[in-house]
């Protein structure tokens, strides 16, 4: 039994340093595309990585196509990833002459005797102490899942940057139906499942984010809504029906009125 459990942990482990790896790759894609651009945060999350960057725009879904397809060609390279440490002082000059000024201001905060740790991968260099994989060409199954707007440290009086969502694999059957995508329309990810037993799906494109509930899941909201009715009219609620999708200015010029009745 312990065995087993030393097997899941170095299992788990090992995945993260594949999606932390994978995140760099990522920053490297978007570096080279748009070169404008500055890497800020990143982070392993459950399925999955997320990396921030300072744009001046949104990505769309065909920038991450573009950089989805700029990772697999320089995964294809098989690129070394090796371990680069600085004084201090170098190595904030080094991150400021790349555009990397977030990362040099993250240095500059350092004690003056505490060292810059870097990884670097061909012409891209990003602040970081590891663990990594030894080369890009470890890299094989992923994607660039997901584009959107996130503040920086959660707080709106702070620049918006532009977190993008990826994953990350070993091997393409663990991947399952995360990896799954009809680029004809739109680039599916689905939730829960096939067949019978699939809740729903959620499509990048067209329309973007929104949910197609499966017939299971269809059936229990049906229910659900219609006790929820119930309820409403036992407490002489009256129910209205809206569009689904309405300009921001109604919603930011909305007044709540009451009717009256002659």
């Amino acid at each position: 039994m312990l065995k087993c459990r030393s097997s899941n942990r170095t299992r788990r482990e090992g995945v993260e340093i594949l999606r932390h790896s994978t995140a760099h790759l990522l920053a490297y894609a978007v570096k080279d595309l748009f070169p404008e651009s500055a890497s800020h945060h990143r982070a392993v999350v459950e399925n999955g990585f997320y990396y921030d960057f300072s744009f001046k725009r949104p990505f769309t879904p065909d920038d991450l196509d573009a950089i989805e397809k700029r990772m697999a060609e320089l995964a294809k390279k098989d690129l070394p990833v090796t371990r680069e440490v600085w004084p201090r002082e170098q190595g904030g000059s080094i991150l400021q002459s790349i555009g990397e000024h977030y990362k040099a201001e993250i240095v500059a905060r350092y004690p003056r005797t505490k060292r810059s740790r870097c990884n670097r991968e061909g012409d891209f260099i990003d602040l970081c102490r590891g663990p990594h994989v030894p080369s890009t060409g470890k890299l094989r199954v992923f994607k660039a899942d997901e584009g959107r707007g996130a503040y920086w440290r959660g707080d709106s009086k702070n620049e918006m940057l532009q977190r993008i969502y990826g994953t990350a694999w070993a091997k393409k059957e663990a991947a399952g139906s995360l990896l799954a995508h009809d680029r004809g329309g739109g680039e599916a990810r689905i939730t829960g499942g096939w067949a019978r037993n699939s809740i729903f799906s959620t499509f990048r494109r067209r329309p973007p984010a929104w949910v197609f509930w499966h017939p299971k899941a269809g059936r229990s909201g049906s229910r659900s809504s219609s006790n929820m009715r119930r309820v409403y009219r036992d407490h002489g609620y009256l129910e209205v029906r809206c569009p689904q999708i309405l300009d921001r200015s109604l919603w930011e010029k909305s007044v709540i009125g009451k009717t009256t009745r002659s």
